[in-house]
């Protein structure tokens, strides 16, 4: 598990660098961060190096306790058209969400490395905003 660092803008803001490099033909590989308290999950921007293609797939979820031995993934962001994972190389590309979190919630990348050949490293940055969306700009 690799977090980078985190940047907090203010008291009520926070986004968690959360990367790593996944071996070659691995699958269900993880990083995860703890949410301190409850909050909302505005947004994430995802990063994977120039090469992965289709080989690396990336998909940020917020795990939440079920009871003993049991978890719940949402994903962030939602998908359509049956997509499971964000893949393609993105660079820096921003997913908007509107995920509710409470504290001891996880916000895991989950990811897989088709590639026989080559490890690939990802990077996430998913913002928190511990006002819980109250102060979002919903201008048009």
């Amino acid at each position: 598990m690799s977090l980078l660092s985190q940047l907090t803008t203010d008291e009520r803001q926070v986004t968690p660098h959360l990367q790593d490099e996944v071996p070659p033909d691995t699958t269900d590989f993880e990083v995860a961060w703890e949410v301190p308290r409850d909050g909302t999950v505005e947004g994430v921007r995802v990063w994977a190096v120039p090469g992965s293609e289709d080989a690396l797939e990336i998909r940020p979820v917020v795990r939440r306790d079920q009871g003993p031995d049991r978890a719940e993934d949402l994903p962030l962001p939602t998908y359509g058209d049956g997509e499971q994972f964000i893949t393609g190389e993105p660079d820096g590309d921003p997913y908007h969400t509107s995920q509710p979190v409470e504290q001891g919630d996880h916000i895991v990348v989950k990811t897989t490395n088709t590639s026989a050949d080559y490890a690939y490293r990802f990077r996430v940055l998913p913002y928190v905003d511990y006002a819980g969306g109250l102060s979002r700009y919903l201008g048009g």
